[in-house]
Order: structure tokens, then C-alpha cells, then sequence
């Protein structure tokens, strides 16, 4: 007995009553927004940068 956009006005008022009684109120942020930091990697050990010196061993001999 109710015209179409009638129809549509009750199933919108019924999904916005729905959702504030379903859904408790949002919360407030508790410190500012911003534009996150990229991730960075820990310092990491590199090869030594000295790869044209020559290689020097020494041996002793124990008694």
C-alpha cells in the first residue's frame, strides 16, 4: 500500500537505525595522523671493500 519511493525512504531509515544500534560509536584517535615512516633494514655488515690486497698468512709452529 506504499508507493515505491516511500518504500525506499523505510528501507533507508531501517538500515541507518540498524547500523547505530549494531556499530558502538568510533573512537576518537588517540594522537595525530600522519604519512607513515618507510621501513627501513637494519645496518647490515657489507663484504670488505679492499678486495685488491693481497691475501698474507703466517704459520708458527708450537714446540
Amino acid at each position: 500500500m506504499m508507493d515505491e519511493a516511500a518504500q525506499r525512504e523505510l528501507v533507508r531509515r531501517m538500515r541507518q537505525q540498524t547500523a547505530a544500534l549494531a556499530l558502538p560509536p568510533r573512537r576518537k584517535r588517540s594522537c595525530a595522523r600522519k604519512v607513515r615512516q618507510p621501513v627501513k633494514k637494519w645496518p647490515r655488515m657489507f663484504t670488505p671493500s679492499s678486495q685488491s690486497s693481497t691475501i698474507q698468512y703466517e704459520l708458527c709452529t708450537f714446540p
